[in-house]
């Protein structure tokens, strides 16, 4: 397993791999206009961009690209591992990651905001609740909580 920081040259394949994952978790919590407001936001052209604003790294297996994770203004975003290699300890070596990362560059806290699914997982890293929020993406709310750990 290698993890290294995003390029523009990854951003096809992040976005392939974060279409894949809402897909397979989003079916039982998520409406078909969260889910296509999600995957408006993770085009290959917006993650492009997005590589402007904030630092994305990438987990690869061999060739394979199989996690990716951001950090954006103190916030931990866009955990996605690859639906056939979940719960492998792959979103966790990320976190650690960033994490690492993050302290490196004299922060003291990191904030995640977690998607329901995807909580209990902080939970374990760590993390402690603050507050439940309403998160908009292209107009559509997706109700998460907002969770901080220090590091």
């Amino acid at each position: 397993m290698t993890i290294r920081r995003a390029t523009e040259g990854d951003a096809r394949r992040i976005s392939y791999l974060i279409y894949k994952s809402i897909d397979h978790i989003s079916d039982k919590n998520y409406s078909e206009e969260q889910i296509a407001a999600w995957k408006k936001i993770n085009t290959p052209t917006a993650i492009k961009k997005s590589l402007q604003r904030k630092v994305i790294f990438c987990a690869y297996d061999y060739n394979k690209l199989v996690g990716t994770i951001g950090l954006k203004d103190g916030e931990a975003v866009g955990l996605y591992i690859s639906y056939w290699k979940t719960r492998q300890g792959i979103g966790g070596l990320l976190l650690r990651h960033l994490e690492k990362y993050a302290k490196d560059n004299h922060m003291k806290t990191l904030k995640v905001t977690s998607i329901p699914s995807a909580e209990d997982f902080y939970l374990r890293k760590g993390y402690q609740i603050t507050k439940q929020v309403l998160t908009d993406l292209e107009g559509v709310k997706f109700p998460e909580k907002e969770m901080i750990k220090t590091l």
